[in-house]
């Protein structure tokens, strides 16, 4: 009896509990729906944004994509289009650094002997695939189809080293190396079926080849434009004989005239004024002037190779720390100079040092030899401006071990 009362009691508070839960999430269920509809804007949102960023993500997948294809098509279409206004990524670099004909031709001769030698002992270019082959049931057949392969490979990669020599510069040698080599790798993916490769050793010896003779053909190109600058100079010597001529011989006059009228003066010194005894000595010193000038003059007239070399500087044109380093042969050098700065320029050349030797052509050289990595103009040798400062030029001069005459000018060496 007392079970079943118990019993009664816990189903009632069961029946209490449930009914009570019920309530609770009757209630907690509508208050659910309340704030999912007041938060519904927000899940709208963020399902967006999440869109957003799925579309975001694959996007920038895209765009990587494209972009390494991009590149590659770049580096494939800048290795074909080497004409004038492209230019290597890298600077070249020599494989012989001698300035002598001889060296270079010496080594390329080597290397088309070693060419030729693979060639010859076939292993420019091997065929593995055995010799157990039979093309129509002949293995001598065979053997002419590999040969084939062999020459058709060798003749391919030759053709294309050949149209790199015809087109190349000094703006596009290392592009034309990369698509050689490009080329080699191709031919030799192609030769996969029937196992025929060229070998590392002769595109190595190709490579050498072309870059010797392109080496060679620049060093006779330079020697060429030596050649015709110093014709150049000689001729430039001829046209300026006549004036120079004329000069020393106005010189002369100037220093006749000087020289009466300190004659004079010497003749009445005694008698003078203070006033006197010192226009005598300037006349004196200006007599000195133009018996150096005289001497200077003849000695243009006498030698061809006789004359100025000018260091000269711009800064609004060409900038701070750019000097042109050249040579004239002319009486007055300031006539060159006052030349050069009416050829375009908005501003006259400062002055810092005319240099006066017997060999202006040789001391013009060593100046550009010395400052060779410093040329403004890496290509053209002929350009004259160099990015030096004017004081080290002048410390450069000085070091020099002929006998020279340097003027300096009062013009900072610094700027």
């Amino acid at each position: 009896m007392y079970i079943i009362m118990l019993l009664a009691c816990l189903l009632s508070y069961s029946i209490y509990l449930l009914l009570s839960s019920r309530s609770k999430f009757l209630a907690l269920k509508e208050k659910s729906a309340q704030i999912q509809i007041m938060y519904q804007p927000v899940t709208i949102e963020e399902q967006k944004l999440n869109d957003l960023n799925n579309k975001y993500s694959s996007l920038q997948s895209s765009y990587q994509d494209n972009l390494t294809l991009l590149r590659k098509r770049e580096e494939l279409f800048s290795k074909y289009h080497i004409s004038i206004g492209t230019s290597d990524s890298t600077v070249y670099s020599k494989l012989v650094n001698s300035r002598e004909l001889k060296d270079i031709e010496s080594k390329l001769h080597q290397s088309k002997a070693r060419l030729k030698e693979m060639v010859g002992k076939k292993t420019a270019c091997i065929c593995s695939i055995g010799s157990d082959v039979r093309v129509n049931g002949k293995k001598s057949e065979a053997t002419k189809l590999f040969n084939r392969e062999v020459k058709l490979r060798l003749r391919c990669l030759d053709n294309e080293f050949k149209a790199a020599s015809a087109l190349v510069a000094w703006n596009n040698i290392n592009r034309l190396i990369q698509r050689t080599t490009d080329t080699f790798n191709e031919i030799n993916v192609s030769g996969t079926t029937v196992k025929t490769y060229l070998s590392n050793e002769y595109l190595k010896l190709k490579t050498e080849e072309f870059r010797l003779s392109y080496e060679l053909n620049q060093l006779n190109l330079e020697i060429k434009d030596i050649e015709r600058e110093e014709a150049k100079i000689l001729r430039e010597a001829e046209r300026e004989e006549g004036r120079i001529i004329a000069a020393a011989e106005k010189a002369e006059k100037e220093r006749i005239i000087m020289e009466k009228l300190v004659a004079e003066e010497l003749a009445k010194l005694e008698s003078s004024t203070e006033e006197q005894k010192a226009l005598y000595k300037l006349h004196q010193q200006e007599l000195e002037i133009l018996r150096e000038k005289e001497r200077r003059a003849i000695s243009l007239a006498q030698l061809t190779r006789a004359g100025y070399v000018y260091v000269i500087s711009n800064e609004m044109s060409f900038g701070k720390g750019v000097c042109k380093i050249g040579m004239t042969r002319r009486a007055d050098p300031n006539d060159r100079v006052k030349e050069l700065g009416d050829a375009s320029v908005p501003e006259l050349f400062d002055v810092h040092a005319f240099v006066f030797t017997e060999d202006a052509p040789t001391l013009e050289k060593y100046l550009h030899n010395s400052f060779a990595e410093q040329r403004v103009n890496l290509v053209n040798n002929r350009k004259e401006f160099f990015y030096v400062m004017p004081a080290d030029v002048i410390e450069k001069l000085e070091r020099y071990d002929k006998s020279i005459n340097i003027n300096y000018f009062d013009v900072n060496l610094n700027k």
